[in-house]
């Protein structure tokens, strides 16, 4: 099992660097909601890998941006982009990465398990 650089640990740096700039309970409140979603909108390919499709991916996406708008946009100081940013690229690798590895068994695996990389197959 690995992380991707460019599409794992970039992402989750630049995700854990907005805690210090915005407000970190709504970060963490998009990143639970988020989490939950993506949670059940993967699907597991036993042995091999965790996909999100297409259609399911922009949900996800959308419902980061509409939870970080309904806790922060409050039409001054608008955060709710580094809060939808943060809250989904974490709420995201938790929910269907993170949580869904038992089912995946990475130690049976065809090819490596890259967090953060994409399925090609």
């Amino acid at each position: 099992m690995g992380l991707n650089v460019s599409g794992g640990l970039i992402p989750i740096i630049l995700a854990l660097y907005q805690f210090h700039r915005v407000q970190q309970e709504a970060i963490l409140i998009v990143t639970a909601v988020v989490g939950l979603i993506s949670y059940f909108l993967v699907t597991i390919i036993p042995g091999i890998a965790i996909v999100t499709k297409t259609s399911k991916f922009w949900l996800i996406t959308i419902v980061a941006v509409l939870s970080a708008m309904a806790l922060v946009g409050d039409g001054v100081n608008r955060y709710d982009v580094s809060v939808a940013f943060a809250g989904g690229v974490l709420g995201t690798t938790i929910g269907a990465d993170l949580l869904h590895l038992k089912d995946v068994r990475p130690e049976i695996a065809a090819t490596p398990l890259s967090i953060g990389g994409a399925f090609l197959g």
